[in-house]
């Protein structure tokens, strides 16, 4: 079991890796593209949030697909907003989900231990509640 456990960490590890970076990249860069390339880029961002979700979840790490999830819904409402996409702080609170993603990812519990700093996570969740009331 714990080597399974090893492997497990190792290919969420991988796969958070792999994603994290872009996912920041976008949101940082967003503004700047012309709607046919956000559009575009988005759906990548969305896509490979949605893969960390489904890695997560096959990988026995919910912790991790939740947040993820979350990430999903919250680029979801955010491209469904104008007015969010205007908000710094929507971009800043996704950014900071990502990130959290990767250190969850790093840890030896897969962001279940009682270490792991929950802010982004309920950040980003306010935000994703306020959009849909």
């Amino acid at each position: 079991m714990r080597v399974r456990c090893a492997r497990s960490r190792a290919a969420i590890q991988a796969e958070v890796a792999e994603h994290v970076d872009a996912i920041v990249r976008f949101l940082d860069e967003f503004g700047a593209m012309p709607a046919p390339d956000f559009r575009e880029a988005h759906r990548d961002t969305l896509r490979r949030a949605h893969g960390v979700k489904g890695s997560a979840q096959s990988l026995g790490f919910p912790v991790i697909a939740r947040a993820a999830h979350l990430l999903e819904d919250a680029l979801v409402a955010w491209e469904r907003s104008e007015e969010a996409r205007r908000d710094p702080s929507w971009s800043r609170a996704m950014s900071r989900l990502a990130m959290a993603l990767q250190r969850m990812s790093e840890e030896d519990e897969g962001g279940e231990g009682a270490s792991h700093d929950n802010t982004p996570i309920d950040a980003v969740e306010a935000m994703v509640s306020r959009s849909a009331a």
